[in-house]
């Protein structure tokens, strides 16, 4: 499946824009390093834009795969939004466990036993070494950073692994100053 820009060819703009006569203020941009990173892991079907003009907030999402051809298109008028937040999720339970089964994995894997317990000792450390390693890169994929912006029909969460954080600093600092033009 041919995976389209929102951008229209004609008039240069996003396709999904309310008003066409709305300024683009502020975008958020992923940049070069991940249109990289993307093409490297296979997945260059995923598209996601955050966009600031001068009457609304845009959050755009598509995703044209085998497995998934999902389309999503949020709009917010700015004077709507109540508040947002920069929320993060860590898991250190996650961190402690892992070096507890990776430290535990090692002291028996190091320890000295007959040739009887060699095989179940052996065994019993590599499996913990296993587990200390799996939860220690399941630590690092779940932290996640999320900027979530309230408005008085619910919420919008998305999510801001990829960006610097001066730049979502930027982007939330653009979106008051937005709102308050508008109000």
């Amino acid at each position: 499946m041919k995976h389209q820009d929102p951008i229209d060819p004609i008039t240069g703009k996003y396709s999904f824009l309310v008003d066409p006569a709305e300024s683009i203020i502020y975008e958020l941009n992923r940049g070069m390093f991940d249109k990289v990173k993307r093409f490297v892991s296979g997945n260059t079907s995923l598209d996601e834009r955050e966009i600031i003009t001068n009457k609304r907030l845009y959050y755009y999402k598509k995703n044209s795969s085998v497995f998934d051809n999902s389309e999503v298109i949020t709009t917010l008028d700015l004077s709507d939004i109540t508040a947002t937040e920069l929320a993060a999720y860590n898991r250190p339970g996650m961190l402690v466990l892992s070096i507890v089964a990776l430290l535990g994995g090692i002291l028996i894997l190091i320890g000295s036993f007959s040739a009887y317990e060699m095989a179940i000792v052996l065994t019993l450390g590599l499996v913990l070494l296993g587990i200390g390693i799996g939860l220690l890169v399941a630590f690092f994929k779940a932290r996640t950073r999320w900027f979530v912006v309230h408005y008085a029909g619910g919420s919008l969460k998305f999510c801001l692994k990829r960006y610097s954080m001066e730049t979502v600093k930027s982007f939330q600092r653009e979106l008051y100053h937005q709102k308050s033009l508008v109000e």
